[in-house]
């Protein structure tokens, strides 16, 4: 999904994943970044790694898709736990009005 909302703005964002812990509820590493492109097939979607918790803030509820958007002039405008692409693009284009 990360991907194709990428697309569909044409390349005018930055999107990244980034893995806040394995499967196994360790802290991610490297390889864990190669590992999640390859199996979702990102090629222009930024994937890094937390390993050190700093990211677990923003995660209210244990649902593992965190959205956050951030305008231009770095502030965060909105945050959504959801795969919903709709939602997520309405939130990007609320952002990039900002």
């Amino acid at each position: 999904m990360a991907e194709s909302v990428h697309d569909a703005n044409n390349n005018e964002i930055a999107t990244i994943n980034v893995i806040v812990q394995t499967a196994s509820r360790q802290p991610p590493g490297p390889d864990d970044c190669v590992q999640w492109r390859d199996a979702k097939g990102h090629e222009d979607v930024i994937t890094l790694y937390d390993d050190t918790g700093v990211l677990a803030p923003f995660w209210e509820t244990n649902y593992t898709n965190l959205s956050v958007f951030i305008s231009g002039g770095w502030e965060i405008t909105g945050k959504l736990h959801t795969e919903n692409e709709p939602q997520i693009n309405a939130q990007l284009t609320n952002a990039l009005n900002k």
